[in-house]
């Protein structure tokens, strides 16, 4: 196709993206496996959509390895996946937090939340990762 030359040749796929998919919805991934993700940034509503990205950007630009929860989904969804994958802090950028710079910081395991300064936020999750 790309060459006036005739050459030979076979392929193959397995099709790995969609094994995956079936074996998630199969739920036949091993229930101790964890996620390298330390944190799923919420997306509070279509609006905060933009502090949100804001947020996981700050976080990303720390090493902190990050998710940004991309579905329409109500929190309480959101906190169900992120238990699901053992990610251990959850962050919800809704529009109050955004009109004051902040975030509010949920740690998974304790339950504990508080309510953190953007600027301040990779060096807090740093901290409680050290632990």
């Amino acid at each position: 196709m790309f060459s006036k030359n005739t050459i030979p040749a076979t392929g193959g796929s397995f099709g790995l993206e969609r094994i995956i998919t079936v074996m998630d919805e199969l739920d036949m991934f091993p229930a101790n496996l964890k996620t390298s993700t330390e944190v799923l940034v919420t997306v509070f509503n279509p609006d905060s959509l933009p502090y949100s990205i804001e947020a996981a950007s700050v976080l990303r630009a720390a090493g902190i390895k990050v998710d940004l929860y991309t579905e329409k989904a109500k929190l309480n969804k959101q906190f169900k996946f992120a238990n699901e994958k053992q990610i251990p802090f959850v962050i919800v950028a809704g529009p109050d937090e955004a009109e004051r710079r902040e975030v509010a910081l949920k740690q998974m395991e304790s339950g504990d939340q508080e309510t953190v300064k953007l600027s301040e936020i990779a060096t807090r999750i740093k901290a409680l990762l050290e632990r």
